[in-house]
């Protein structure tokens, strides 16, 4: 984790610096939030050079600022290490991001600023708000504004519900002057917002905004700004003509009253919302557009159990909460609480299931249902199963956890040998466990780590998974009779089977582990559509095609640029093929050749830089650096074939369906020219390349197929056990059939049933 806190003489320069500032304006933002913080900034910038801008990062990096002189601060630096913790294992990221608002103001305030005004990252300046100037320079402690100065009439009977449930303040704007009023209140909101800043509808929570609400009753000197120039809105612009002139600025009604700011909430969600708002919609997407290749040098928290590394997903999040509110225990760390950890890992006494999975039923009832039709008991090994092939609730659950979980119910008992040290030092990752098995393989009574291949052992059964790099010739391999091979491709078990005859071989995938690296300083514009290729000299150059790759740029950004293509050499050495790469690059200024010896942090901060990775090698063993891209949500552009793309769909990726180098080339050229023209329109493309590999490829994941696959063969091995077996499966299925078709209106019932059930469910208002 790339982390980085202020010295006490960080601060004293800061105040120095900035004392005779008396202003400042902040946003809070994370790394998908970042672009449109920059456009909030950039509007903020023509009308108030008096004032300094901060960003609060919600992740980590070592950028300290950015275009417009805007400082970046990381939550870390104004957060206490246990108080971080604690947030990011027990909020939601919208409930993160709004529970820390107190903190920046009180930040802020301690560097001798005497105005703080807060705006979201959603929102566009259009004027200077010359009415809160006039507030601020009075008696007022702060200002705020309501989300609506009239009943919407989008109903006979009005909406106005939604601001009883949503508050009646829209906290997408707050200005507060540093006075002892103020820090008074900030010390309430402070208190509240710390286990309270939840969305939680039905019992009166919505983040920061409800707690507001008393702001009149409670504390002195505060201004409710009753101004629809401010906080224009999807939900409150029904009231209004929208106008605009020829620069970019907007009015109410008439050309005598000019809007102060609009919030384009939601803008890329809910387009039917902005019915009202379409012409100043337009002009803010226009505006997006100037950074939808900027890349910032942000990483998000990795949120995992210390002790054994367990990633704590959002169902954990909930677990959390209930776990809080259940022991009053506010003083522990989630990252080592061994109380928090076994409950995690209990079973709940009422339901018999794991508390895992009845939170997982409780927040989405839909699984519940989908599996009961599946007619299988509920235990983790079926549940993992099913979600794996037919689970749409992606980025809420996380599978990894799950098996993590599973595992832990288990149990281990296998023993691991390496054949020397320095393979040990070697295999293992950085939690101290094998990196190829994180996933406990607790059917294995043995394994054995080798420089050519790993062996499992488990009682008559006895598997192979070789080391296709290091392991040069298969016979030794083909005279063990092991039960089975493991090997990560088809392209792998082709080749075994023609050239040594081998047929006792499964296919399953290398494990793809999500590089952890830090973002290093490079010198390169990051505002540039962003294209990384990667060619190792070692392997095989005519299979890599990395001229098709280089050539497919070149023809798709000839007129452009905006382009950007880095040529990442690794092992480079004086050749044909190197000569043949220098000579296409030359003279090319959209084209940077970088030469390293390794995949390092250098490596990965220009994968992190980049918008595509491109690779048209059609041979590869499994394709790695095409799925550790995608885990990181890059644009892939690759070959299709039965190799290694198990796992890569044209829902997540740019697959190439030809045979010939010359229509590679075009092909490429002509989805690099797609992914540059309609970035936005294929945001999705690079979210589900990046739940594609946590689902499928994880270590996790991985692990649990193995262990399936185990079982598998030690039932194959008493093949008469195994035929009784499947006999018995087949009766019990007819009999269940024939039991279905007698009682179907039975069956009717208890669907509506569910249904009905399903309409009053407790769902969380949240997800994300």
């Amino acid at each position: 984790m790339i982390h980085r806190k202020f010295s006490k003489s960080d601060f004293l320069m800061m105040q120095d610096a900035h004392s005779h500032h008396k202003q400042v304006i902040f946003t809070i933002a994370d790394a998908d939030y970042a672009a449109m913080a920059m456009i909030m900034f950039d509007s903020v910038s023509k009308h108030y050079q008096d004032s300094d801008l901060f960003l609060f990062v919600i992740g980590t990096g070592n950028v300290n600022q950015l275009d417009n002189n805007v400082n970046v601060i990381y939550i870390g630096d104004v957060l206490d290490e246990l108080d971080l913790h604690q947030r990011l294992v027990y909020y939601l990221q919208v409930e993160l991001a709004t529970s820390i608002k107190p903190q920046c103001f009180e930040f802020l305030f301690a560097q001798h600023y005497n105005r703080v005004i807060y705006l979201d990252p959603d929102i566009y300046v259009v004027r200077r708000m010359t009415e809160i100037d006039s507030l601020l320079d009075g008696n007022v402690n702060g200002v705020v504004t309501p989300h609506a100065l009239k009943s919407l009439k989008s109903n006979i009977i009005g909406e106005d519900n939604v601001f009883l449930q949503c508050g009646i303040y829209n906290l997408g704007f707050l200005a507060l002057k540093n006075t002892p009023e103020t820090l008074r209140m900030m010390t309430w909101w402070k208190e509240k917002l710390k286990w309270q800043c939840i969305v939680d509808l039905r019992n009166g929570y919505f983040v920061d905004q409800k707690w507001l609400d008393f702001l009149p009753a409670y504390f002195e000197g505060f201004h409710v700004l009753k101004s629809p120039a401010y906080n224009l809105a999807p939900w409150n612009s029904e009231h209004y003509e929208v106008l605009s002139d020829s620069y970019g600025n907007f009015y109410i009604n008439d050309f005598e009253h000019p809007i102060a700011f609009i919030h384009f909430s939601g803008i890329k969600r809910a387009v039917y919302h902005y019915a009202f708002l379409k012409e100043a919609r337009m002009y803010y997407l226009e505006q997006l557009k100037k950074y939808k290749f900027k890349k910032f040098g942000f990483l998000r928290f990795e949120i995992r159990y210390k002790l054994d590394n367990m990633k704590l997903d959002k169902i954990c999040t909930f677990l959390y909460k209930e776990y809080i509110n259940h022991t009053k225990n506010t003083s522990t760390d989630p990252f080592t609480d061994i109380d928090f950890y076994n409950f995690l890992n209990s079973v709940d006494t009422e339901t018999k299931l794991p508390v895992y999975v009845r939170k997982l039923f409780e927040i989405l009832p839909d699984i519940f249902v989908g599996y009961l039709n599946t007619k299988q008991t509920i235990n983790y090994d079926n549940l993992i199963t099913w979600m794996k092939n037919n689970f749409n609730y992606d980025g809420v659950v996380s599978l990894e956890t799950m098996v993590h979980l599973r595992n832990n119910s288990i149990g281990s008992n296998y023993k691991i040998k390496y054949t020397d040290a320095s393979i040990k030092t070697s295999f293992q990752g950085d939690s101290g466990k094998p990196s190829y098995f994180p996933s406990l393989l607790s059917f294995a009574k043995e394994i054995i780590v080798k420089s050519d291949r790993i062996e499992i052992f488990d009682g008559d059964v006895r598997v192979c998974i070789p080391n296709i790099d290091n392991l040069k010739d298969f016979t030794d391999i083909k005279t063990k009779n092991y039960t089975e091979l493991w090997v990560p491709s088809f392209n792998c078990k082709k080749k075994l089977h023609e050239k040594y005859g081998l047929t006792n071989i499964t296919v399953i995938p290398f494990p793809v582990l999500q590089p952890k690296y830090k973002v290093q300083k490079i010198d390169f514009p990051i505002n540039k559509f962003v294209v990384l290729m990667h060619h190792d000299f070692d392997r095989d150059f005519t299979a890599q095609k990395s001229l098709e790759s280089l050539m497919a740029f070149q023809e798709g950004f000839d007129d452009r640029d905006d382009g950007l293509l880095i040529c990442f050499f690794i092992n480079a050495k004086q050749s044909e093929d190197y000569k043949k790469l220098l000579a296409a690059c030359q003279n090319r200024k959209n084209i940077k050749i970088i030469e390293n010896k390794t995949k390092d942090d250098l490596y990965y901060s220009y994968l992190h830089y980049a918008d595509c990775f491109i690779s048209m090698h059609d041979q590869a063993a499994f394709g790695y650096e095409l799925n550790e891209a995608m885990s990181l949500g890059k644009y892939v552009i690759t070959i299709r074939n039965d190799d290694n793309k198990a796992y890569i769909n044209p829902n997540n990726s740019f697959l190439i369906e030809t045979s010939s180098s010359h229509s590679y080339i075009t092909t490429g050229a002509k989805m690099l020219n797609e992914i540059y023209d309609n970035n936005n329109a294929l945001c999705k493309t690079r979210r589900l390349a990046a739940l594609t590999t946590e689902k499928h490829l994880s270590p996790n994941i991985i692990g649990f197929m193995m262990q399936k696959r185990l079982e598998l063969l030690k039932l194959e091995v008493k093949k008469s056990k195994l035929n009784i077996y499947m006999k018995l499966k087949q009766i019990t299925a007819y009999l269940f059939l024939a039991k279905n078709k007698n009682n179907q209106d039975e069956i009717n019932q208890i669907e509506t049933i569910m249904k009905i059930l399903l309409k009053n469910v407790n769902r969380p208002d949240v997800l994300e």
